[in-house]
């Protein structure tokens, strides 16, 4: 808009193109109820084993697929003093992502024994039922100085990043200390 007053426009996608292990404990435990039921033999009480006929469910095969993150920045650059630039920014960060799946099949509709509201664990049912894509709205503003003219060219940014909304996602504040140090060799 001005020499001192523009705004940056930023996106980035993310592609996993490989699964790997459940990214929490508790994923982890539920899948591994599962399967320690399923090959639990509890016919001396009466009990079929693996009722249900469900298969094991791999430890291995969860997917996150992609990610996707848009941002815009406005920004107001100016000199203080010779030597000491002043920055300010305000940028506004949305990031999604889809429902994790699992074996190919998404989280939510994954089935299995000791599932969360069962009264008998040899039932089956929803092991993930709130499982869902997550989406974070966050907004972080930001101050930096730039002494261009000491030993070692340093800038310093401080910014705090705010949640403002989302879904299935941590809504963590925090306050971000940045210092560049610029060397030439």
């Amino acid at each position: 808009f001005t020499e001192k007053f523009f705004v940056n426009v930023f996106s980035e996608f993310g592609f996993y193109p490989q699964g790997g292990n459940p990214d929490s404990l508790a994923t982890y435990g539920a899948i591994r109820t599962h399967n320690v039921i399923r090959e639990t033999d509890v016919s001396a009480l009466g009990q079929p084993t693996n009722p249900a006929g469900l298969d094991p469910l791999p430890t291995d095969k969860y997917e996150y697929r992609y990610d996707i993150t848009l941002e815009i920045d406005p920004q107001y650059e100016t000199t203080l003093a010779p030597g000491i630039n002043f920055s300010a920014g305000l940028p506004l960060r949305l990031r999604y992502l889809p429902e994790p799946t699992l074996d190919g099949k998404s989280l939510s509709s994954v089935r299995g024994y000791g599932a969360p509201g069962n009264a008998n664990p040899l039932e089956p049912g929803l092991l993930f039922p709130n499982a869902s894509s997550s989406t974070l709205l966050t907004v972080q503003p930001n101050v930096e100085f730039f002494f261009t003219t000491a030993p070692v060219p340093t800038a310093v940014n401080i910014g705090y990043r705010h949640a403002i909304a989302g879904q299935n996602s941590n809504a963590t504040n925090a306050v971000i200390l940045v210092i560049k140090n610029y060397l030439a060799f």
